[in-house]
């Protein structure tokens, strides 16, 4: 699986957040201190902030081997979205979308900025 920049940035902060707080659990002591005032500073900052309140959405595609689209995905936080893209007069038949469901579709989601090329499956 492959994450973008902002989501590895975002578990950064995650993993910093927890490192805050055990030392936080720790006895007081000066450095300690004047460390998490620093991380404190870091994680309030406007970078920060944006990046873990950010929710980035990432899509794909399936299609067939003549490039008709069967399956679209779409991801933002954990709400998944999965449909027929296009219009009607452009689907597949039903029976080749029901099998494709039926068997598992494996698609690589990616940002929606990106363009979509569809994944040829088999």
């Amino acid at each position: 699986m492959k994450f973008t920049d902002a989501e590895q940035h975002a578990e950064s902060l995650n993993l910093l957040r927890d490192v805050r707080d055990f030392l936080a659990a720790w006895p007081p002591h000066p450095m300690r201190r004047e460390m998490l005032d620093r991380i404190n500073e870091h994680l309030a900052s406007p970078t920060s902030m944006l990046v873990t309140s950010a929710q980035h959405p990432r899509v794909a595609e399936t299609g067939t081997s003549v490039g008709k689209r069967v399956i679209q995905a779409r991801l933002v936080g954990d709400e998944l979205t999965i449909c027929r893209p296009g219009e009607p007069r452009d689907w597949v038949n039903d029976d080749l979308l029901l099998l494709r469901l039926s068997r598992g579709e494996k698609m690589l989601l990616r940002e929606e900025a990106s363009s979509l090329s569809p994944v040829l499956a088999p």
